[in-house]
């Protein structure tokens, strides 16, 4: 299979100064947490989702530099523990850490990455520490770490709200200069046909 050549063609590769891990996973298990800050690690992610079911792998996607990209998926043993951990976590507000910020979940699309944000890449500073103190958990309805993840909760709204109407609106120009380029094309065929024609009747004359 294509798949399977690929997965062992980049498994264990390097990319940009990086082990590259591919695994198959199935998409039924593994879901899509955004919204993390950037102090969480792998296994950190693992810890706080571990809540809803036994986990097999958390990875935080990082960028060149090994920095969080603030997202990152869980993978659970059962579909089962999936589901129940994205009904909980759209339920309510789940935090991981101290600040009151809560992670988006969502069906992961894909599984194939690297190896993520380990917990021995990250500096100690003086949030690190505060920050796994705290643990993860859900905001009570009415307090202050509620209040704040219902801002940070209509901001994604908002986020996803304009992105798709971004989208939308793109999709619309592609569809209309694709139109116009067929259209443009044709009438461009049809003059050089014209002149052909033209070009041909001036020599019989």
């Amino acid at each position: 299979m294509a798949a399977e050549a690929a997965k062992n063609a980049l498994d264990g590769s390097m990319r940009k100064g990086r082990n590259l891990t591919v695994r198959f996973a199935s998409l039924s298990t593994a879901i899509h947490v955004s919204n993390l800050g950037p102090l969480v690690s792998n296994e950190m992610l693992e810890k706080a989702f571990s809540a809803f079911g036994d986990v097999e792998r958390a990875v935080v996607v990082v960028d060149d530099r090994g920095r969080s990209k603030g997202y990152g998926r869980v993978e659970y043993a059962r579909k089962g523990n999936a589901l129940n951990a994205l009904q909980k976590t759209n339920e309510g507000f789940f935090m991981i850490g101290r600040s009151p910020r809560p992670v988006f979940t969502k069906q992961q699309e894909q599984t194939d990455d690297e190896e993520g944000l380990l917990e021995k890449s990250i500096e100690r500073q003086p949030m690190y520490f505060s920050e796994r103190d705290a643990g993860a958990r859900f905001a009570p309805a009415g307090t202050f770490e509620y209040e704040w993840c219902q801002k940070w909760k209509q901001l994604d709204e908002m986020k996803r709200t304009q992105l798709e109407a971004l989208e939308k609106q793109f999709k619309e120009a592609e569809d209309k200069l694709e139109t116009d380029m067929v259209q443009a094309v044709a009438d461009y065929e049809a003059e050089i046909n014209r002149r052909g024609i033209v070009i041909n009747l001036c020599i019989c004359v």
